[in-house]
């Protein structure tokens, strides 16, 4: 079934173009929560899907540019650990983020993006 396949811990860039391919937005939905589909694949599901890219923005494995767009609190502690990974974040700027998620409202607060670049501007 193309939705178990979507879902598949092994999945590769490859399968998730075919997947993709099948013009089937349940697919295209499962893809884009699966935490083991690459940064490249969840950006194709974005392109190809636009509704689907805050479903695509809060999965683990999305690229920053993704992330960047959508509120400090819709994101899981996993996935801002990933993103600062992804961007090279000191200790002290991870420590200034995750005060600022604990303080944003639950799906809400500042778009990661803009917080992630006025605190980077800051230490300029």
């Amino acid at each position: 079934m193309l939705i178990d396949r979507a879902y598949a811990d092994d999945i590769d860039d490859a399968v998730a173009q075919e997947l993709l391919a099948s013009d089937n937005v349940q697919v295209a939905m499962a893809l884009a929560a699966n935490e083991h589909l690459s940064a490249a694949a969840l950006k194709q599901v974005a392109r190809t899907y636009p509704r689907l890219t805050d479903l695509a923005s809060t999965n683990p494995s999305a690229p920053p540019t993704l992330k960047d767009r959508l509120p400090l609190g819709a994101h899981s502690g996993f996935s801002l650990e990933r993103y600062l990974d992804d961007v090279g974040a000191t200790r002290e700027q991870r420590t200034r983020l995750f005060e600022a998620v604990d303080r944003a409202p639950a799906g809400a607060g500042p778009l990661l993006g803009d917080f992630w670049a006025g605190l980077t501007s800051q230490e300029t």
